[in-house]
């Protein structure tokens, strides 16, 4: 049974936690936003009646307890009628080109969903405004995830921010052994397979950086050294699979959305500032 269908079916709830069963069954996209404050606030219930709620479901905190109704919700009603779609071989040798097409797009919808259901906003405004505050940014990562990387880096230069990406093993622990507390450091990894960014997230908290590890919401030890996790859609095998498809799409979402928080923070400064570089780049820009 999934936990919407646990919700729907649970024994004798009292008054106060039914309005909270419905509200999270009626408003599903606004509850995922609520911290567990502002949740109990909305609906006029105590944040005892929240946590007695959580226990009877066998949970003992809202985190694990949104990451797995975001889940629910996406596998019930997020499935669109027609051809199951396999993400990890999405594409057949028959296929026409226009059914690889909208094939692609489907998965594309699907993934954007759920990394938007998989966000938590209190945390993401959190790593915004440390990422702002930061005497050094620098990001953590290896294989194509790099290209993401360097595109974000390229984004914030636009704005006059630097980012740093270091790509060789040694360049990284490098990078990681200079780090202050001043310092942030974006980790992306799929599932933590990789033993150098185990070894650069160790370097990271020894010297107090805020460590922000984007992953997938499968079982991840490099969780144990992340400040806070924002977590991909979580669709595809690691390595059976024709393409990355979805994480890969899911990573440009999250660096984009990374990216027009921090240019919303100052944002007519940072637009001022992109459009007269530019225009002193092209003397013919106006």
């Amino acid at each position: 049974m999934n936990l919407l269908q646990k919700l729907k079916t649970l024994d004798q709830p009292t008054h106060n936690e039914q309005v909270l069963i419905e509200y999270m069954l009626n408003q599903p996209e606004t509850f995922l936003e609520f911290r567990a404050s502002e949740l109990t606030q909305e609906v006029f219930v105590s944040l005892a009646t929240l946590y007695r709620l959580l226990d009877k479901l066998g949970y003992n905190g809202l985190t694990q307890f949104k990451i797995d109704f975001a889940a629910s919700y996406k596998k019930e009603h997020l499935n669109e009628p027609g051809r199951p779609i396999d993400v990890d071989y999405p594409i057949n040798p028959t296929d026409s080109y226009r059914e690889m097409s909208e094939t692609l797009l489907d998965i594309y919808k699907r993934t954007g969903t759920e990394t938007r259901l998989n966000f938590d906003y209190a945390s993401f405004m959190r790593c915004v405004e440390m990422m702002d505050q930061a005497t050094s940014v620098t990001i953590y990562t290896s294989s194509s995830n790099i290209y993401f990387a360097r595109n974000f880096k390229f984004q914030m230069q636009e704005i006059g921010g630097f980012v740093e990406v270091p790509e060789d093993e040694f360049t990284q622990r490098i990078h990681a052994a200079n780090s202050t507390q001043s310092s942030v450091a974006l980790v992306v990894s799929y599932q933590g397979r990789s033993k150098i960014l185990k070894d650069v997230m160790a370097l990271l908290k020894e010297n107090g950086a805020f460590v922000i590890l984007i992953s997938s919401k499968y079982e991840n030890p490099l969780t144990a050294y992340a400040d806070t996790v924002i977590y991909l859609a979580s669709l595809e095998n690691h390595y059976d699979k024709v393409s990355s498809f979805s994480s890969r799409f899911s990573l440009l979402y999250i660096f984009d959305l990374l990216y027009s928080g921090i240019f919303s923070l100052h944002y007519q400064k940072n637009l001022t500032f992109k459009k007269t570089n530019y225009q002193k780049i092209n003397k013919d820009l106006k």
